[in-house]
């Protein structure tokens, strides 16, 4: 584990500008690491993108590699988030119906960066794959609890599903290219979620 990963961060930020000054170190470097790559993704061009000095990055992160980290934390954190709050909105609501708001939740974070998930994955020595591992867990339980509200049981058929289909949302994020049409994706992978499920 290298150093960045022990320490991520040299200063918390606590005040609203140092919080301010971290997004937007974060969201540059999630611009400039699905433009140009890991190699080519220096700190002072992170720097450039988020209209900060070279100093001021080097305030709150040891390096690259430390800024990647937080990134993929608040990003696969967004994902997670969104998507469990959209699944328990509108309980009474059909099952596609929910299952169609928690995709696109997601689908919403991800166009946010498209790509992010695909560049991440492509960097050294950062904990990303670990952050993935915690992510798909957290997806199974929010298709598990889908499934089971459906009226499903709590069975190892309901994990099985469960597991499938977290194992098949992170392959759609991990293959996201920038161009790619989250709305499309979303909706295709909806309809095949409900068939799926229904059929089963």
């Amino acid at each position: 584990m290298s150093d960045s990963n022990k320490n991520p961060s040299r200063r918390k930020p606590s005040q609203r500008r140092s919080v301010e000054v971290v997004a937007a170190i974060r969201t540059a470097a999630a611009q400039v690491l699905v433009r140009h790559g890991y190699a080519r993704a220096t700190t002072n061009r992170i720097a450039t993108a988020a209209g900060v000095s070279i100093g001021t990055l080097y305030q709150y992160f040891d390096g690259k590699d430390a800024i990647f980290d937080e990134l993929a934390s608040h990003f696969l954190g967004a994902l997670t988030s969104a998507a469990a709050e959209a699944s328990q909105r509108s309980l009474e609501a059909p099952f596609a119906a929910r299952m169609g708001a928690t995709v696109e939740a997601g689908a919403s974070v991800l166009s946010r960066h498209p790509g992010l998930i695909r560049a991440l994955d492509a960097v050294p020595g950062t904990s990303f794959r670990v952050k993935l591992v915690e992510t798909r867990a957290i997806a199974r339980t929010v298709i598990e609890q889908l499934l089971v509200e459906d009226g499903r049981r709590v069975d190892v058929a309901t994990r099985r599903r469960a597991r499938l289909l977290a194992s098949m949302a992170e392959g759609i994020a991990l293959d996201v290219e920038s161009d790619d049409d989250l709305e499309f994706l979303a909706k295709e992978f909806t309809r095949m979620v409900v068939a799926y499920v229904h059929e089963a």
